[in-house]
């Protein structure tokens, strides 16, 4: 071989890698496949307990998260009886109008990325899992795993250390712009794992219809509820505490067939009794923070003006790029509001579809028998309107919206009609009747 036409060290070095990396994957896809608990315990730990910025990049970034729901979903396809329908089919169509757009150039290869792999491999890994395992199963281990992350939280507060920041530091861009700590009002803002007081007080509140639906004692749900909902509150997010206030109080209305009475008692009176304990608390720390919220909210006010620069198909032309990459939309350095982000990246179709969706969510959170999915997403609208899709919080919630979508399936007797459902399985309860209407869109198989 002449000289300049052999591989370097360090290529070697790197396909060595990529090998290891391969086989690993397999083998660990091969033991998910056996023992199905392992991938949702892989991918609930790294949602809760595993960095952004600790991914890999293979041609494009892969966040641990996505990369655990990519490996969890791939493993077990086939293995339940998973069936589609319409969400999945709306889903599937806006993944396909998305691909097109690309094609066309009305896109970037990065909404293509979103929409597929980092919204659609999370999806997919909430609609496998509970139909290989029950939904019971993926209750357990959500609360499992969020009541750590609360009891983190706590510790985090008390000492004022990040012990994920401090031990997981990374040399990249994502922990340049995730590794920050926060403060408000001189008080640190719990972050956990999740890079963003938001994402952590949001995420934790998706969590709560979790823990109250988990087959655990009345006393443990209880412990679990109060643990969670004070380490929102010290994430000083007003974001997370609302999502979290809305979670908790949909399930008390509507998990009658999961939370005894006496505990919705004891904790809607805790509720009552901590807002009088908490507001004074949250009013101090945003009267000494001075300006910083009220200009968080005037400029998310202020978003609005980029609506008419939507799209129906494709990016707006109010997009901006700096010659160092970075984008912008019109005047605004960022869009803290996820709703109008998807208009201007994707173009009003998308969004419609979506909002949709979305409607059939929160109408299918009212029913009985709960869905603690469809309450979690419900609970998560003061978030989709303020803050955009940032770090594990983008993952666990298009992971809870497949948990909805497929508990509601299961949940249908209606399992021959036109757009079926997968059958029960036997570790998930099923009870429930046919309905009309756009309920049935989350709740009953014949739509979903």
């Amino acid at each position: 071989m002449e000289e300049g036409e052999g591989m370097t060290g360090t290529q070697v070095d790197r396909l060595a890698l990529v090998g290891l990396a391969f086989v690993s994957a397999v083998a660990f896809g091969l033991l998910i496949r056996r023992r199905p608990v392992v991938g949702l315990v892989a991918f609930i730990g790294s949602v809760a307990l595993v960095p952004y910025w600790m991914g890999v990049t293979v041609s494009w970034y892969f966040p641990p998260a996505t990369a655990a729901a990519l490996l969890s979903a791939a493993a077990l396809i086939g293995v339940g009886s998973l069936r589609l329908g319409l969400v999945d089919l709306c889903l599937a169509g806006v993944g396909g109008l998305v691909v097109l757009m690309y094609l066309a150039g009305f896109v970037g290869f990065g909404e293509v990325f979103d929409v597929l792999v980092a919204w659609g491999s999370a999806y997919l890994a909430g609609r496998i899992l509970v139909s290989v395992l029950g939904g019971d199963a993926v209750y357990l281990w959500v609360s499992r795993a969020f009541v750590l992350v609360a009891v983190l939280g706590l510790l985090e507060a008390a000492t004022r250390r990040n012990l994920f920041v401090e031990l997981l530091a990374r040399g990249n861009s994502f922990y340049a712009t995730w590794g920050p700590l926060q403060e408000r009002g001189g008080l640190l803002r719990v972050e956990g794992a999740f890079g963003h007081s938001i994402a952590l007080g949001v995420s934790l509140a998706l969590a709560i219809p979790f823990v109250l639906a988990a087959r655990i004692s009345s006393r443990a749900k209880a412990v679990g509820v109060t643990l969670v909902l004070a380490a929102t509150v010290l994430t000083l997010s007003r974001l997370g505490i609302a999502c979290a206030v809305i979670a908790l109080i949909l399930s008390l209305l509507v998990m009658t067939d999961r939370v005894q009475p006496r505990i919705r008692r004891g904790l809607g009176v805790g509720l009552v009794a901590g807002a009088g304990l908490v507001l004074p608390f949250i009013a101090g720390v945003f009267s000494d923070a001075g300006d910083e919220a009220s200009e968080s909210a005037d400029y998310r006010e202020q978003l609005t003006v980029l609506i008419p620069e939507m799209r129906f198909v494709g990016t707006s032309d109010a997009l901006q790029q700096t010659a160092d990459g970075r984008a912008y939309f019109g005047a605004f350095r960022s869009i803290d509001s996820e709703l109008i982000l998807i208009g201007l990246r994707f173009g009003i179709i998308v969004l419609v579809v979506l909002a949709a969706l979305y409607v059939a969510a929160l109408v299918a959170a009212f029913r009985r028998p709960a869905n603690p999915g469809a309450i979690a997403v419900a609970a998560s609208l003061p978030a989709l309107t303020s803050v955009a899709f940032i770090t594990q919080y983008t993952t666990f919630l298009w992971f809870v919206a497949g948990v909805a979508v497929t508990v509601g399936t299961l949940r249908s007797t209606e399992e021959t009609t036109l757009f079926t459902g997968v059958r029960a399985g036997p570790s998930t309860e099923v009870r429930g009747s046919g309905q009309a209407g756009l309920q049935r869109l989350f709740v009953q198989g014949e739509l979903t």
